[in-house]
């Protein structure tokens, strides 16, 4: 059985005041970009309180509730004097935005509903506690008001009032006992999901790939028409199907999509303000690793490709490894990785496979590595590299030149930082990333390696964030 709640959006009109020296002003996010902050904003030197208003007069008085969560989610902005603490109080109706409204937005002192910490920029957090499922309760078949504060308000964290972001989910039962509303009050009750077979669906009896199964919402206190149980489910897991024509307007039906590890899929269903989850057990199939060829001639390149659907490759992480035989070039952490077939034998590469906080090995011997009767001189794996890295990744170093083979002559040239010390005339250089991200614009390297037959120049261009890394050849 799963979980029978309701979900409440704020008053999009007003979800906060601001305060610039005695100017005061309202916050909104019923236009883009659907944001309000707390504390201050050092771009426009002007501070912010939350303000939240839930209407719950649709809810019968007599349920029971179960929980309470606040979701709040906050938004990648690179404030420098971002904070994560807040504090959610208990207040008044207010409808303006003045000094007298702005001062009860501060709550009072150790009477705050709710302390947290966001803790970074772009983290969301459902909070809950006893204080806010009372509160909520007292506000039944009302409305609710609640304000939020920076604990220190020379900090700033910024929300974002996007729908599926910032809500109030309250879970309940019926005075009778039963998952739903009021007797008479039209409500969910549960979601039941089982295979065309009848057989339910559980932990111990999971869904597979390929499988139809059938959702059924039970609905008390109402006949269901067409197009009033709004559904959703994730795209990524479930393909949804038509009904057949003696299904009724409360049922939905999905083929399991590919998966290859064990998940868990979320389908919810809303009718009215009334929403209900269940949570249906997908057992996965694990990928095979696919190379580009059966024989490869040394010195040359080889691809390994996982058959893992294009739905979830980029929910993927593959951790390649190398060996004796075979040196990564490309495609850490990818479903596709290029190897440089550094000896003649029988090759084995091998994969780590992560995906839904579940991971698992797999392994290719087929491949035999043999001498090419007309070797090449030097190889690489492109002219032109490029390289994204995070403001925030400042731990590890970079190697540059590694992949290049048949050279015996290096010169490195271009935009080093001033803390690289390292050999310019090595077949390969590494640079550490805080020293990269200090430069404030990214880093763009060149090298040319030759050998007594030819000569070639290689590009490295590495941007933080996006940016820099620019190409001089353009």
């Amino acid at each position: 059985m799963g979980q029978t709640f309701v979900r409440i959006y704020p008053k999009a009109s007003f979800v906060g005041v601001t305060k610039k020296g005695t100017t005061y002003a309202k916050q909104s996010i019923e236009k883009d970009p659907k944001r309000f902050f707390v504390g201050y904003d050092a771009t426009t030197s002007t501070y912010g309180r939350g303000y939240l208003e839930f209407d719950l007069s649709s809810l019968p008085k007599d349920v029971t509730i179960v929980s309470a969560s606040l979701q709040l989610t906050s938004v990648i902005a690179y404030d420098n004097n971002f904070n994560g603490k807040i504090k959610l109080y208990s207040c008044g109706n207010y409808m303006d935005a003045n000094e007298v409204i702005w001062n009860s937005l501060k709550g009072i002192t150790n009477l705050d509903l709710i302390s947290t910490d966001m803790q970074r920029e772009g983290y969301g957090k459902a909070l809950s506690n006893e204080a806010l499922k009372i509160t909520t309760k007292n506000a039944i078949g009302k409305k609710l008001y609640l304000a939020i504060n920076h604990v220190d308000e020379s900090k700033v964290i910024r929300f974002t009032g996007d729908i599926k972001d910032l809500y109030l989910d309250i879970e309940y039962k019926s005075a009778s006992g039963e998952t739903g509303g009021s007797t008479g009050f039209p409500y969910i009750d549960e979601i039941i999901t089982s295979t065309v077979d009848n057989r339910l669906l559980s932990f111990t009896y999971p869904a597979h790939p390929g499988d139809t199964i059938i959702c059924y919402c039970k609905v008390v206190n109402a006949v269901v028409k067409e197009g009033e149980i709004s559904w959703t489910y994730n795209s990524d897991h479930l393909r949804r199907i038509p009904n057949k024509s003696d299904n009724d307007f409360k049922r939905i039906t999905f083929v399991v999509k590919y998966t290859h590890t064990n998940i868990r899929s979320e389908i919810r269903a809303e009718y009215g303000v009334f929403k209900a989850r269940e949570e249906v057990e997908i057992e996965g199939k694990p990928a095979k690793m696919i190379p580009s060829s059966s024989a490869v001639y040394q010195g040359n390149k080889i691809t390994y490709t996982l058959d893992i659907p294009s739905n979830i490759r980029d929910q993927v992480v593959v951790n390649w490894e190398g060996s004796m035989l075979l040196s990564l070039l490309s495609g850490q952490g990818t479903c596709e990785a290029v190897y440089y077939a550094a000896r003649e034998g029988n090759a084995i590469a091998k994969a780590t496979v992560s995906y839904n906080g579940q991971s698992y090995t797999v392994e290719d011997s087929s491949v035999r590595i043999i001498l090419d009767p007309n070797p090449s001189t030097i190889s690489y794996n492109a002219i032109k590299n490029y390289t994204d890295i995070s403001r925030y990744d400042r731990v590890g170093s970079l190697t540059f030149g590694s992949e290049i083979r048949g050279a015996t002559k290096f010169q490195w040239y271009g935009g080093f930082p001033v803390e690289y010390k390292g050999s310019k005339t090595s077949a390969s250089v590494t640079v550490d990333k805080k020293h990269i991200i200090s430069k404030g614009f990214g880093m763009t390297i060149w090298v040319t390696a030759s050998n007594d037959k030819e000569s070639v120049t290689i590009y490295y261009f590495v941007s933080v964030d996006g940016v820099g890394g620019l190409d001089p050849t353009i």
